[in-house]
């Protein structure tokens, strides 16, 4: 994760986030 950047960390969060908004609506 070093190599990646901050931007597309948090992207990929809140990604992560919505997922597992999703999976907790279902």
């Amino acid at each position: 994760l070093g190599m990646i950047g901050h931007d597309i960390d948090a992207t990929s969060l809140l990604v992560f986030l919505q997922a597992a908004v999703s999976f907790a609506i279902f």
